[in-house]
């Protein structure tokens, strides 16, 4: 047990560095073990469900369920009976250990509940099994408990031990969704031991008190009598972004913790987390951060879940989001809208089917290597069918067929040479300004989503990364890279951007741009000045918070003018649409063979709109034979149809036509053998 603690104080100081910006620390791991060469599609799975259930996935042609709630006792007979059923038809499961609801025997760890601002807990709720805060039943506890580790330990290993003859075991997801998520409120763990660790945090962070008083303005005698700041608006910026980062890193260490744990049990099976959804103004509240929690995994998860109120970009962004983040590793849609009749009440059966074959193609294009819904059956807001053969069942079932006739598993996202960069310390330092809860962090989100718009909506392929990430290689694997809301910003951050820039990295940022550092403090000069004064043609400063003014009108003359600057450096296929409110993404197989998907995506309360007459145009395409458009047509039989090709000076130009939703394109070279496949 103490060299364990030692090990994780050892990794703890790691990932605090990390998430401060201010060391490249472990690079991420580019292999995967287990089925990762398996495209999985899926989705949550009722614990118990009925024969008529069963059959209708068998016949669906979906390969892989997940299984929550697991990693206690009560959750394992029922998991294990499922897991041995789908092995025995080579069908695939997904495990989750923790987050959700434990045990009586849990009630016990009263020194591991959080504390909220106010000094108050939660309460046992025995109907639930779990600490219920608010009313909210979400079994949170204090992410440094050792106490709380411990059981866990005891918890996870008794569970996996039913599944050790099971070879088809696909992934596993560690503490779900991780982060603050019980509450909407800006609370935080004010737990004593939370506390104590933050306290000795600091310490580790400024090295000595005098360091820490010149960055915070203060005249503290010793760490050991600073107390955490309260809610906002913050009284003391510098205290306010330390407590915040703080939370972001102790919930990482506990995924690190986590994550070496169980690979001491499964060494064979991936692991990964279902973060909830990209970077965004919930994060200042929610601490659930991407970079840091998803370091120590084998597989980048994600949650989608777009409301009637998303921005149309919001699912390409979450994707590339998690491509950024990912760099190299395989990326996992871990949960995804069904777009129910309960949930989307507003529209036809046929809409909301039109809707989901949208977000599963763009998921698709934009790299996802496993799509699990949620869920298949369950009874509430969140099925795709309840027994019932509806439309957004048959689209699923005709899509399992077409990415089983293309072959999809060997096809891979083509990298993207453009990276937009967000960087969490902005929607701190909003979020303590803020007088009530998303007022001013929202503004942040505004300016990535359009930073990341403007290239979106000129078919610009981009991934999303963290500032963190600018200390480790992402300065070499980019040919440009568009800075979002920095604001904040280091000398360790400034030098990697400025090294890229004098080997002919392009920047693109806009205003306000490195105005204070870290902590909050004006500086006296912006640290990136004399980068953006200087007359070079690989440098282009924006307008203030351009992000945020393309996000709200969509300006023509602002998208052309990123375009203008960022286009020149990108090598190799692209596509590109010829309206701007079709969102493209490419993959290509191990031959060369490419999928080109398009897909107009609703947003804020309007469904998809039909593009008339759509041309899409593929660059770098010079081999390519021939082009098949995958059906979505529930009424035709056939699940292609070939596509007129006509070679220009760009590359190759394809009429699709009418586009409603969704259409995905096969693009073959010659003489290849999916010819003959797709052709029949």
């Amino acid at each position: 047990m103490h060299i364990r603690l030692i090990q994780r104080s050892r990794r703890f100081i790691v990932l605090v560095a990390a998430a401060l910006g201010i060391c490249a620390g472990v690079s991420a791991q580019s292999t995967t073990p287990g089925a990762s060469g398996k495209f999985l599609f899926g989705g949550d799975f009722p614990h118990q469900p009925s024969d008529q259930i069963k059959e209708l996935f068998y016949e669906s042609g979906l390969n892989c369920i997940r299984m929550t709630g697991g990693g206690y006792g009560w959750a394992a007979a029922m998991h294990k009976k499922l897991a041995d059923e789908f092995q025995q038809r080579g069908l695939y499961v997904y495990l989750q250990l923790g987050s959700h609801y434990p045990s009586a025997d849990y009630f016990v760890l009263k020194d591991a509940w959080l504390v909220d601002h106010a000094g108050e807990t939660g309460v046992e709720d025995r109907k639930a099994w779990s600490i219920s805060y608010s009313g909210n039943h979400w079994p949170q506890y204090s992410y440094t408990s050792a106490a709380f580790r411990e059981k866990l330990e005891g918890s996870f290993s008794g569970y996996l031990k039913n599944f050790t003859d099971n070879t088809n075991i696909a992934g596993v997801i560690l503490h779900n969704e991780p982060g603050y998520f019980w509450k909407a409120d800006r609370l935080f763990d004010y737990n004593p031991n939370t506390i104590a660790t933050w306290r000795k945090w600091l310490q580790q962070r400024h090295g000595d008190i005098a360091t820490l008083n010149t960055r915070w303005g203060t005249s503290h005698e010793s760490f050991e009598k600073i107390d955490p700041p309260g809610m906002p608006p913050a009284e003391n910026m510098g205290a306010w972004m330390d407590w915040r980062r703080f939370h972001a890193a102790i919930i990482g260490e506990f995924m690190a913790w986590e994550a070496d744990f169980f690979k001491t049990q499964r060494p064979d099976v991936p692991r990964s987390t279902n973060l909830a959804g990209p970077l965004d103004h919930w994060y200042a509240i929610r601490s659930g951060d991407n970079y840091l929690c998803s370091r120590p995994m084998d597989v980048v998860g994600i949650d989608i879940y777009p409301t009637q109120w998303s921005s149309r970009v919001l699912i390409p962004y979450t994707m590339d989001m998690s491509t950024g983040v990912a760099a190299g590793r395989d990326v996992h849609v871990l949960e995804c809208d069904v777009f129910s009749e309960k949930r989307w009440k507003d529209y036809s059966e046929s809409q909301r089917a039109d809707m989901l074959r949208g977000e599963l193609w763009t998921m698709v294009g934009h790299g996802a290597r496993a799509i699990l819904m949620w869920g298949f059956s369950r009874g509430d807001e969140f099925s795709l069918t309840n027994g019932e053969k509806n439309e957004r069942y048959l689209s699923v079932q005709r899509m399992a067929r077409q990415l089983k006739l293309i072959g999809i598993d060997d096809f891979r996202r083509i990298p993207a040479q453009v990276a937009v960069c967000v960087d969490p310390d902005s929607y701190i330092f909003s979020a303590g300004r803020e007088e009530k809860p998303h007022q001013l962090s929202t503004h942040e989100d505004a300016e990535a989503h359009g930073m990341y718009s403007m290239l979106a909506d000129s078919h610009i392929p981009a991934d999303v990364i963290f500032t963190a990430q600018l200390q480790e290689d992402a300065t070499t694997r980019y040919r440009a890279i568009l800075l979002a809301g920095a604001r904040m910003m280091d000398e360790p951050t400034a030098a990697k951007l400025r090294e890229f820039v004098e080997k002919g990295g392009l920047l693109i940022a806009d205003d306000p741009l490195a105005t204070h550092d870290r902590w909050g403090r004006e500086l006296e000069k912006p640290m990136l000045a004399s980068l953006f004064e200087a007359d070079r043609a690989n440098t282009l400063l924006l307008e203030e918070r351009a992000g945020m003014r393309y996000m709200n009108n969509r300006t023509a003359s602002l998208r052309e003018r990123v375009a203008a600057a960022v286009a020149p450096t990108i090598t190799g296929p692209r596509a590109i649409a010829s309206d701007p409110l079709v969102n493209t993404s490419m993959l290509q197989d191990s031959r060369g063979n490419q999928l080109a998907v398009a897909s107009t995506l609703g947003q804020k309360g309007q469904a998809a709109p039909e593009i008339d007459d759509l041309t899409l145009t593929i660059t770098g395409a010079d081999q390519i034979a021939a082009a098949f458009i995958l059906h979505h047509d529930l009424e035709d039989a056939k699940l292609t149809r070939p596509a007129e090709i006509t070679r220009t000076a760009d590359g190759i130009r394809i009429n699709l036509g009418k586009l409603t939703s969704v259409a995905a394109v096969l693009l073959v070279k010659e003489n290849d053998e999916l010819l003959q496949k797709v052709g029949e």
